[in-house]
């Protein structure tokens, strides 16, 4: 990988990422040292393509939670904040 394009230390929310685009999208940003936060409303989806990102030698985690509830960000940005990385 070139080093001009390397996300390495970067830490990127995808909404909607469990799946489809969203997960393309985290894949390909993944393999360029992103670390990856999957979002996705239901728990599960967003466990399981944070598996497979795993299984591709990518740094992810879980962050469910609606988007369309501005509370339900909130507290994801500020569980991330202080250290509690979503699950």
């Amino acid at each position: 990988m070139n080093d001009l394009f390397s996300l390495a230390g970067k830490n990127i929310l995808i909404t909607g990422s469990a799946q489809g685009i969203g997960f393309l999208l985290a894949t390909g940003l993944g393999k360029y040292g992103a670390q990856i936060i999957i979002n996705d409303i239901t728990a599960e989806r967003a466990e399981l393509a944070v598996e497979k990102l795993h299984q591709e030698g990518i740094q992810a985690v879980a962050a469910p939670f609606n988007v369309t509830h501005k509370h339900e960000i909130d507290a994801a940005v500020e569980q991330y904040r202080k250290g509690h990385r979503p699950h």
